[in-house]
């Protein structure tokens, strides 16, 4: 709810005649930061509320769908650094920090950074609703000698931040940010303004940056950005071309994984998503009132973020000593709206491609295609004591990741301008911006619910999620491992992978009705990556369960050698179904029977290796594998030189051993002992067999790397 408060009587203890800018900036005197990994929004934040970062160059931490460790990096991770915060004064303007990494922020921490969880709606009495994630913090500015004299300073104006997230189905694919700004100093504050500055290009895995594009969603008020045709800043009127792949069709549309080289096995997009930022509930201050309005007046602006070469008539951009742009606004402007888009400026509210055609001059240019967007609202005057409040929402959406994750230009097409619509509810719509506008819909839902009852309330909740997310520290992931069963009276060994899961509380109720309605687990698998595309293969229902050690243990026939990834849900007699927030990371391989005799001729697949494994999973693409192994055995990988090239330890039961990235995820990749690259030959694998009653017996054989 949008709030003014008037913390001391209208008596003015001091009148401070200041023109103020405050756009925050991530905390540097700070090492504390939370990672909101809740819903499929990953977000690092400070206690300001903003996106930190862990590593100079890496900038904001924003990830979508969430893996911040994931390979490869999917949609904004790491590329959403906040760009400091500036204050004007007269016509002077003051930059209080350009880059978070080179200049310190001058913000202190009032409040440490605390973090609370209601995993499930099952840990506060609230119930649901109360959100499952929580992370607060506030900030107080501090005097900045170089920059501020004493006389000139802006002290004491305190930030406080509350970030939620849920992993509910419908509410899992935002942020919701409570501000209140609280003038803590005892004198009047005039003219300040609240500014938020985020460059948010895509860079994908393939690198491309000038290739994001936005529309203005009149209806929910906020721009929503997306990725599209990569330009050259020297050809601004024409874009790359791409010969693979769906590149002839679409370009670099999305960022698909194989339109860079012939024969790529790795067809996913790792940037079919749109983002939003924006605010709601924002007070109105002397200027709406006058004008009859009930809600402040949101103001935008987009510009170039990162060229130290950009046109001198660009508008409202000064390089930087750093050989950065950063956007500043005229001092003229601080009392007005921002003169370009804005509800009361000379040029409308419009999307990129219509600004483009429209011949605007200060928008639909190639500089913006790697855009630094900057939302404001104000100014205020705040009396001691005084406070705003009011709401952020960060939103994604994106296409359907299981398409998403096998590519093509059916996918692109959804998401190309070209051939999709921004035109809401048009059978074209594009895919990512439709999805974005029903995720922003059901957060502006959650909010209403708050003005309503006092509380963030979801209209359903599923039953709880079997685990947390890999990589997370936050223990009971998801485990899976190769194992062997019988299934005849012989004896023959099948392959299979046993998978453990948190199971569901016995006593468990829907934290709304009140009602017992659990009712199974739902078992999926993905031979491509870690978004999909996720098949759902096994149901396992709550009588059915066998508890071992606390975990719900189920083991799953699986073909030996193909690596899978695994995720389990749960699901309830209403048909919801939890978050798959329990999944492996890394790929399991099933097992093939072991040969402790080495009866059978040992198998290399593939034999030859050409350059690529065959399996649709990129993070499998070099690998080979040896067959009719002993279940414990030294490989020995030779050249036709007789020089020694890798000497594998295999010791795990299995009849298998792989030579690339099943053994060491990320890290392998048929590399030879001295950590290189191997080169194209004729080669010798010797083995030797440990096994009890078998020592010493030997087993040699060839394969061909073709490259």
């Amino acid at each position: 709810m949008k709030k003014c408060h008037q913390g001391y009587p209208t008596k003015v203890l001091s009148s401070l005649l200041l023109l103020v800018i405050i756009n925050l900036v991530t905390v540097q005197n700070a090492d504390a930061q939370v990672a909101i990994t809740r819903s499929k929004l990953w977000v690092h934040l400070d206690e300001a509320g903003l996106l930190a970062y862990d590593h100079p160059y890496n900038a904001g931490r924003l990830s979508y769908p969430g893996f911040f460790n994931s390979e490869p990096l999917y949609g904004w991770t790491w590329n959403t650094p906040i760009l400091g915060y500036r204050m004007v004064r007269g016509d002077n303007v003051y930059h209080q920090s350009v880059n978070n990494w080179l200049f310190p922020a001058y913000l202190t921490v009032s409040k440490e950074l605390s973090l609370e969880t209601n995993y499930n709606g099952t840990e506060n009495p609230l119930g649901a609703q109360a959100p499952e994630m929580v992370a607060s913090g506030s900030v107080l500015t501090t005097l900045v000698e170089e920059v501020v004299t004493a006389t000139t300073s802006i002290l004491n104006i305190e930030f406080k931040s509350r970030s939620m997230a849920w992993s509910y189905p419908k509410y899992d694919d935002f942020l919701i940010t409570e501000y209140t700004v609280i003038n803590q100093e005892n004198e009047t504050l005039h003219n300040f303004t609240f500014r938020f500055t985020v460059p948010l290009y895509q860079a994908g895995i393939n690198a491309y940056e000038n290739d994001v594009e936005y529309i203005y969603d009149e209806q929910r008020k906020v721009f929503v950005f997306y990725d599209d045709r990569d330009y050259s800043l020297s050809t601004p009127d024409v874009p790359q071309v791409f010969s693979f792949g769906p590149g002839p069709e679409t370009g670099d549309v999305a960022d698909p994984g194989d339109i860079a080289a012939a024969n790529a096995i790795n067809h996913q997009l790792t940037n079919p998503s749109a983002l939003g930022i924006g605010y709601v509930d924002i007070p109105p201050n002397e200027l709406d009132i006058a004008e009859g309005k009930t809600e402040g007046t949101l103001q935008h602006l987009v510009t170039r973020w990162f060229s130290s070469g950009s046109p001198s008539s660009m508008p409202y951009v000064e390089s930087a000593g750093d050989a950065r742009n950063v956007t500043i606004i005229p001092p003229d402007s601080l009392t007005a709206p921002i003169p370009y888009y804005n509800e009361e400026a000379a040029q409308a509210l419009k999307s990129y491609r219509q600004a483009k055609e429209d011949g605007d001059q200060n928008a639909g240019n190639v500089w913006e295609r790697k855009p630094e967007y900057t939302t404001s609202f104000g100014p205020y005057t705040l009396n001691p004591g005084d406070s705003l409040t009011f709401t952020r929402i960060i939103c994604a959406g994106a296409l359907d990741w299981n398409l998403a994750s096998m590519g093509g230009s059916e996918a692109t097409k959804q998401l190309d301008m070209e051939y999709a619509s921004e035109i809401e509810g048009s059978e074209n719509e594009h895919a990512a911006i439709k999805a974005f506008r029903e995720n922003w819909d059901a957060a502006l839902e959650l909010i209403e619910t708050k003005k309503q009852t006092g509380y963030y309330t979801p209209t359903a909740v599923p039953p709880p999620t079997v685990g947390f997310p890999p990589k997370t520290s936050l223990g009971e992931e998801l485990e899976a491992e190769p194992v062997f069963y019988d299934i005849d009276e012989d004896g023959y060994l099948e392959s299979a992978v046993r998978l453990k899961w948190v199971p569901v509380a016995d006593d468990y109720r829907d934290p709304i009705t009140g009602q017992e309605d659990f009712v199974g687990y739902i078992v999926y698998r993905s031979n491509v990556s870690i978004v999909g595309p996720w098949t759902a293969i096994d149901t396992v229902l709550a009588d059915e369960a066998v508890i071992a050690a606390g975990k719900v243990t189920r083991e799953i026939q699986t073909e030996p050698g193909i690596p899978y990834r695994y995720g389990v849900t749960s699901f309830d007699s209403e048909g919801l179904e939890s978050a798959m927030t329990a999944y492996t990371y890394s790929p399991t391989v099933g097992s093939f029977a072991p040969t402790d005799d080495l009866s059978k001729e040992v198998l290399v697949v593939p034999n030859p290796y050409k350059q690529v494994s065959g399996f649709s999973d990129p993070a499998e693409m070099k690998r080979i594998t040896l067959l009719n192994i002993p279940s414990v055995c030294t490989i020995r990988i030779y050249n036709l030189s007789r020089d020694l090239i890798r000497t594998i330890k295999h010791d795990d039961g299995s009849g298998s051993e792989s030579w690339g990235s099943s053994a060491e995820i990320l890290d392998d990749y048929m590399l030879t002992e001295y950590r290189k690259e191997v080169a194209p030959g004729l080669y010798y694998f010797h083995i030797t067999n440990h096994v009890s009653g078998h020592e010493g017996e030997t087993a040699i054989g060839k394969f061909v790397i073709i490259k």
